[in-house]
């Protein structure tokens, strides 16, 4: 064969190569842009999952102090009512009856169905129900000893 059909050869057999190299990298790029996507794809979501996961953590700290503050203000609430009524009970036992009502009344504003602070109001109530009777007999006493008084 002749040089010029051997170099023909050869360039065809070159360009040829090349052919099928340049097909392969496209075959090649084609199957890893699918590939990055779905590599992608996944990212997101796992940094999705992950941020959901931070997300419910948060929440859950947060619901867990919102309970630990309900529960200190529920024992602070039940604390003031005890020392409330105490106060009140010793105010009866002072005989300041007026402010053992006052007392127990706020007790009611915190508790409205708190039956100890009823009953320190029903029995402060009595016991000035008692007093004006007993006032009201000793000054009926004292008017007749005086409208008595007149006759003599």
């Amino acid at each position: 064969m002749s040089k010029k059909v051997l170099v023909m050869l050869a360039v065809v057999g070159v360009i040829a190569a090349g052919c099928s190299k340049q097909q392969e990298t496209t075959t090649t790029n084609t199957v890893s842009v699918p590939t990055q996507v779905q590599v992608d794809a996944q990212a997101l979501k796992a940094t999705a999952e992950e941020q959901a996961k931070v997300a419910a953590e948060q929440a859950q700290a947060i619901a867990d102090q919102a309970k630990e503050e309900a529960a200190s203000l529920a024992n602070n609430a039940v604390d003031k009512v005890q020392d409330l009524l105490a106060q009140a009970q010793q105010l009866i036992d002072q005989g300041k009856l007026q402010e053992a009502i006052a007392m127990a009344q706020q007790v009611l504003n915190i508790d409205p169905a708190n039956l100890d602070a009823k009953n320190i109001i029903e029995t402060a109530k009595a016991k000035i129900a008692s007093l004006a009777q007993e006032k009201a007999g000793d000054m009926k006493a004292d008017m007749m000893n005086k409208v008595g008084s007149f006759g003599k």
